[in-house]
Order: C-alpha cells, then structure tokens, then sequence
C-alpha cells in the first residue's frame, strides 16, 4: 500500500470517538480494501441488513470526502460481499459466512457478471426525495471503489 492510502485510513481512526463504520474515500480494489482494514485490525464494511446498508449510507453521505466516491449519477463503495469461491454464493468477506442475497436491492439485471465479476458494490443515488441503493456485481480487481472499515472497539495504538 502506498503511504496516502495508510496515512489516510490512520487519520480518519484516530478521529474517531469509538467503534464503528470508517468510510475510506481513496478507492482501492475489493482485496486491497479488505486488506488494509485487516491491517488495521477490523473489519472490512459488510451490507449484511438493510439497516447497516443504511447507516453505511448515512455515514458516506456525512462525510466531507464523499465526492471521491461518486461515479457519473451514483456514489459507489464496496459492500464486502463475494463469489469468488462458488458463482451466485456470495459470502462476507471477514469470515466467509453465506449471505443470502434473494430479494435484496440488485440492480435491474444485476447480478450479471457469472465468474468475471465477483464483488458487490452499492450505487446509492440521492434525490431531493429519497436515497435508493442497489447492488451492482462487479471485478474486484479490475474497479477501485471507496469502502468502509468497521471497528468493533474504538482502537487504541501506541506511538513509537
């Protein structure tokens, strides 16, 4: 990883006042985005419910860095889902548990990609009227997207 990537990730941690989502604004690949929030001892963001999915939004939309995340009409983040391992079985990438996606906010013939895209991303579009996010599977090496880290204590490091 390259030094702005870390930097970043440590200054919006230190920020913090306790656990939770961190919402990293440099877009990186699913594995690298995976691997950073491990270095750092939590968790990549999962869209588990459609209340974490909400509040990931939330978070997103509070932050002064969202325009980073932001494609054409959508901002895009990963939702830490994959079916690297089995097509159409996508599961959490923290502990590869399955996840059942039937009946989730899939984009209209989403998801499409068989074994070339293999991680879900959220596009979540803002109106004066409402937000609406949908799922989108896409490469998870070939596609930066912003992510969130998700701490289940607030984190403590040492300085040297």
């Amino acid at each position: 990883f390259g030094f702005e990537e870390v930097s970043e990730l440590r200054e919006n941690i230190c920020s913090r006042q306790g656990p939770g989502m961190v919402l990293m604004p440099s877009p990186l690949a699913f594995t690298k985005s995976a691997h950073l929030c491990d270095m750092f001892h939590a968790d990549m963001g999962v869209c588990q419910t459609e209340t974490i999915q909400s509040d990931m939004n939330d978070v997103l939309l509070s932050q002064p860095e969202k325009s980073a995340c932001k494609s054409g009409e959508a901002y895009q983040y990963w939702c830490g889902l994959t079916d690297e391992k089995t097509d159409g079985v996508w599961l959490n990438v923290n502990n590869n548990e399955v996840l059942e996606t039937a009946g989730r906010t899939w984009h209209l013939g989403e998801p499409n990609g068989r074994d070339q895209e293999n991680c879900i991303e959220t596009w979540l579009t803002v109106t004066e009227n409402r937000n609406t996010s949908e799922w989108n599977d896409q490469s998870c090496e070939n596609s930066n997207k912003c992510f969130f880290c998700n701490f289940l204590k607030r984190p403590e490091y040492l300085l040297r």
